[in-house]
C-alpha cells in the first residue's frame, strides 16, 4: 500500500518502453511501474485499523476516481534488461503495468541481504496485472518469489526459466485468472502455489 520507488519508475504513466539496460544495485526496486503516492501511502502502517489488503483494494477505487484508466496508464515494454542485487524486487508495480509486456530479462541476486521482508520480495512483483504478458524470463537467485502476482491478476506466464528461488511463482488474493504455462523450474522449494489470505 505505498509509493514503489524504482531506479526507473514511470509509475501511473503511459506506453514506456525500457529495453536493454543493466540497471544494479537498488536499494528496494529497479524498474517499477507504480503504485504512486495518491492513492494512499503506508495507510496500514500509520493508521493500523486495517489490514494491508484492505488498503490495497481501496487504492484501486482511489486510482479510479482520480483518474486511472487503460487510457493514460500502461502498455509498456519492459524488455532485454539485466537486473540484479536489488533490495525488494526487479520489477514492481500496482495497477500501473496493466497491458504490459515483461519478456526476455534476465533478473538475479533478489532481496539476499534479507534487507526487507514480507510479500513483496520476488524477481518480479505485480499487482493488478491486469492482461499482463510475463514470457521468456531468466529469474534466479531470489531469496523468496521468483514471480508473484495477486489481487486482480490475470497475467500469462509463460516460458520463463526460474531456478534457484525459495518459490518459483506465487499467485495471491487473485481474483481473476492467471494463466501460468510452458515454465522451467528447478532447484525452487516450490514450484508454483497459489492462496488466498486467511
Amino acid at each position: 500500500t505505498a509509493d514503489q520507488p524504482g531506479l526507473i519508475g514511470p509509475n501511473w504513466a503511459k506506453g514506456w518502453v525500457i529495453e536493454d539496460n543493466t540497471i544494479h544495485d537498488a536499494k528496494c526496486s529497479a524498474i517499477s511501474l507504480g503504485k504512486e503516492a495518491s492513492t494512499g501511502h503506508n495507510y496500514a502502517t500509520e493508521r493500523g485499523d486495517k489490514p494491508g489488503y484492505q488498503y490495497q483494494l481501496e487504492s484501486v477505487f482511489s486510482a479510479r476516481q482520480i483518474g486511472w484508466d487503460a487510457e493514460h496508464v500502461g502498455s509498456h515494454v519492459v524488455r532485454g534488461n539485466t537486473i540484479f542485487d536489488c533490495g525488494q524486487n526487479g520489477i514492481v508495480g500496482h495497477l500501473g503495468a496493466v497491458f504490459s509486456t515483461i519478456e526476455d530479462n534476465h533478473i538475479y541476486n533478489v532481496a539476499l541481504k534479507r534487507e526487507f521482508y514480507g510479500y513483496e520480495i520476488a524477481g518480479i512483483k505485480l499487482h493488478a496485472a491486469i492482461d499482463v504478458i510475463i514470457r521468456h524470463n531468466r529469474i534466479h537467485d531470489c531469496s523468496d518469489k521468483g514471480i508473484s502476482i495477486g489481487s486482480q491478476s490475470d497475467a500469462r506466464i509463460r516460458r520463463n526459466v526460474i531456478y534457484d528461488c525459495d518459490l518459483g511463482v506465487a499467485v495471491k488474493d487473485s481474483l481473476a485468472v492467471a494463466y501460468i504455462d510452458q515454465n522451467t523450474f528447478y532447484g525452487n522449494r516450490q514450484a508454483v502455489a497459489c492462496y488466498e489470505k486467511s
